[in-house]
């Protein structure tokens, strides 16, 4: 252990590396502490606070993991998928949750919203605020629905009825 003098209370220094029996820990303050462990399984484990740890290697599922009051925030795991919110990313790039991105004054956003996937388009200032901003939606099985702002201005159901201005489209095409 490396103590807040710079002294090295436990272990050994051989051919200027640091061995220690069971971790190796700076700046014991627990406000700002790191601690280098072997994490069992041979992976290496960073430890800023308890909970908040960095997983490095040597596990069955993961390469690489950041951990938050615990929970797996980001997961490289041995596939090569990135997992953020999840711990079992089955795709290279896995989000779990609401994302978005933004380009200049364009933005891209994915939720759930009205009971159903909703992707937002604002290409206006990116904020998605004031209703200057597009969306697709697909309620549930049954509608899929273009908008503006938070209004539905056109519905392709489920039968292959279309409505323009309703989203109860009783016919082939239905407008209002």
């Amino acid at each position: 252990v490396i103590d807040s003098s710079r002294n090295i209370t436990a272990g050994t220094i051989s051919s200027g590396a640091i061995t220690a029996t069971t971790s190796l820990t700076v700046n014991t303050d627990a406000n700002s502490s790191l601690v280098i462990k072997d994490a069992g399984t041979d992976a290496i484990q960073m430890v800023a606070a308890a909970g908040d740890e960095l997983y490095i290697g040597g596990n069955n599922s993961y390469a690489l993991r950041f951990l938050n009051d615990g929970t797996n925030n980001v997961v490289f795991d041995n596939s090569s998928n990135v997992g953020i919110g999840t711990s079992s990313p089955a795709y290279k790039l896995d989000v779990a949750g609401t994302f978005s991105a933004k380009v200049g004054s364009s933005a891209i956003a994915f939720n759930e919203y009205g009971n159903g996937a909703t992707i937002w388009l604002d290409g206006s200032n990116g904020d998605f605020v004031g209703g200057d901003y597009f969306n697709i939606s697909a309620y549930g099985a049954t509608d899929l629905a273009f908008g503006y702002g938070a209004a539905t201005k056109m519905t392709l159901k489920d039968t292959g009825n279309v409505g323009i201005g309703t989203s109860t489209p009783q016919h082939k095409l239905d407008t209002v």
